[in-house]
């Protein structure tokens, strides 16, 4: 067992988030209603309360503040609350704070879920915020997730989606840079099969001059699965020395399997670099057979494409204990391992 590793009670007696956290306990919502907001005393420059109407959280960190270990918000659905949910959240990083939050969403019984879950995030002036967003779900469950993010001048967003499993998973992303010399860099991973549905609709508007912003989206698709992206870059026409590119690139394990993508630059400025462009295409043939050669077996050589094709989406994880174990994840999900939870409520991470 790996000593870093944080065991999470409080939800269920056979669950726990496997995510590394040494120091902080994690945030449960459970249904959208917080079970265990720190006290006064536990916290340390931040601030977390319940929200709108007791659903979702209110997190805020105090100006200045350099949070140093990863904060951890676990939401779960389970038979307690079987109706279809919608909850929001806000997160506030004040200027000048540096924080980083992991994200995890878990289903842990096998009702059908149908969750719509909203955050608002605001990243003041010269803050920093690093995001991994984990969503692990069973295969009936359905969650819409809307994410808006504003940044100030000279403040830096990371933001990572790793989407590992969901019956029909939604994710809204909207990212407005307000400030000079913005930074946001927003990264995708998903991974589906069976008949699951995927679909990540992302818009960037650079509504000010001097900002930069970076895409990377990839996904994997097996079996009789569908995936979408719709990527936007808009570009305010006051908006000079824009820097913006984006990036979707897909793969096709099966003839039945589908993917949808859709790229799109609206520029209104004259002195920008901007850049768009998307792939779809299947495992390398040549490369299976000169792995064959070398007497690496099919599946191995098969697993090896797969983990060489997600590893620059991973690698934008700055954390090493996180990265490693979501690396860890993202290969046991590819060996073919949580298929053997396809029908289990705790499809957990």
């Amino acid at each position: 067992m790996n000593a870093n590793l944080h065991y999470t009670p409080g939800i269920a007696p056979d669950f726990h988030c496997h995510i590394p956290l040494t120091t902080m306990q994690p945030l449960l919502l459970v249904n959208g209603v917080c079970r265990n907001i720190p006290s006064a005393a536990e916290q340390r420059g931040f601030s977390v309360a319940p929200y709108c109407d007791d659903h979702g959280v209110a997190l805020a960190i105090a100006s200045g503040v350099a949070i140093t270990q990863p904060l951890q918000i676990i939401y779960t659905r389970n038979s307690e609350n079987t109706a279809p949910m919608v909850y929001e959240n806000s997160i506030i990083i004040a200027s000048q704070a540096q924080a980083t939050l992991l994200i995890c969403d878990h289903t842990l019984s096998p009702d059908e879920f149908s969750t719509d879950s909203r955050t608002m995030i605001s990243v003041d002036a010269g803050a920093r915020l690093e995001i991994v967003w984990m969503q692990s779900e069973h295969s009936r469950s359905q969650h819409c997730s809307t994410i808006h993010i504003r940044q100030q001048a000279d403040s830096v967003v990371e933001c990572t989606i790793i989407t590992l499993h969901g019956g029909s998973i939604e994710n809204n992303i909207e990212i407005t840079l307000l400030g000079a010399h913005a930074d946001c860099r927003a990264n995708g991973l998903f991974l589906i099969d069976g008949q699951q549905q995927f679909t990540t609709n992302i818009t960037i508007r650079h509504d000010v001059g001097h900002c930069h912003s970076n895409q990377l989206f990839k996904g994997i698709v097996d079996n009789e699965a569908t995936g979408r992206f719709h990527g936007q870059i808009i570009v305010a026409p006051h908006a000079q020395k824009t820097e913006a590119y984006q990036a979707n690139n897909n793969l096709l394990l099966t003839g039945s399997a589908r993917i949808y993508t859709r790229p799109q630059l609206e520029i209104y400025a004259d002195d920008v670099r901007c850049s768009h462009g998307a792939t779809i295409g299947q495992l390398d043939e040549q490369a299976l057979f000169y792995l064959r050669s070398r007497g690496v077996p099919l599946k191995e050589a098969w697993l090896l494409q797969q983990t060489g094709f997600v590893q620059d989406v991973l690698d934008r994880i700055r954390i090493p204990l996180l990265h490693e174990r979501i690396v860890e994840l993202v290969e046991q999900r590819l060996r073919g391992e949580f298929s053997r939870c396809s029908d289990c409520e705790l499809h957990c991470c």
